[in-house]
């Protein structure tokens, strides 16, 4: 099972990298599930399913648990 968060910002950029300095490839908005993928030093690797993945601030999200 993978694991889910929602987007709980109006709107946030997501970059090709875990830091403020990378490209940024889309923003997503407020209520969006996204699937993590990793994390590092404040930043989580999300994935949209398929190609979509980038990095956003973890501050960004609110992590789901999936139900037991």
């Amino acid at each position: 099972v993978r694991s889910q968060a929602v987007v709980i910002a109006p709107e946030i950029s997501v970059h090709s990298g875990p830091e403020e300095s990378f490209p940024v490839l889309f923003k997503v908005h407020d209520g969006l599930t996204v699937y993590l993928e990793g994390e590092q030093q404040g930043w989580v690797r999300i994935s949209l399913g398929g190609e979509s993945l980038g990095w956003l601030p973890k501050g960004g999200i609110l992590t789901v648990k999936p139900p037991q």
